[in-house]
C-alpha cells in the first residue's frame, strides 16, 4: 500500500522565512548597493535603522512596486550609509546587514 502525501502537503502553508539576504557587505562610494531580504510568500517587509524605520526618498527606495522582492536599493552609497540594516518580515522573523561604504581604488 502506498501513501497518498499530495493530500496533506497541499495543506500545509510554511512559516514566513526570509530565504535569502546577506550578513555583511561592501559597496563602493556612489554606487548603488542593493540589500536583500527574499520571503518565501508576500507578506510585509519592513526595513529599519537601529533607531528608526527607514523611509523612503530618492536615495532609499523599498516600495513593493518597485522591487517586488522587498530588498532595499540605496542610491548613490556615501560614508554615512554606514551601519546595521534590519529586514522584518511579516513581523515574525528580521534579518540584519551590516553595510560598509568603501572609498573605490585610485586608478
Amino acid at each position: 500500500q502506498t501513501a497518498n502525501w499530495t493530500s496533506h502537503c497541499g495543506d500545509w502553508n510554511p512559516p514566513p522565512v526570509i530565504s535569502l539576504w546577506r550578513p555583511f557587505f561592501i559597496e563602493e562610494f556612489h554606487n548603488d548597493a542593493l540589500f536583500y531580504c527574499r520571503t518565501n510568500g508576500k507578506g510585509n517587509v519592513t526595513w529599519v535603522l537601529p533607531d528608526s524605520e527607514l523611509s523612503e526618498s530618492e536615495r532609499m527606495q523599498v516600495d513593493p512596486e518597485v522591487l517586488w522582492t522587498g530588498d532595499l536599493l540605496l542610491k548613490n552609497v556615501t560614508w554615512d550609509d554606514l551601519g546595521h540594516y534590519t529586514c522584518r518580515y511579516d513581523d515574525s522573523e528580521s534579518i540584519t546587514t551590516f553595510f560598509y561604504p568603501a572609498k573605490p581604488k585610485d586608478v
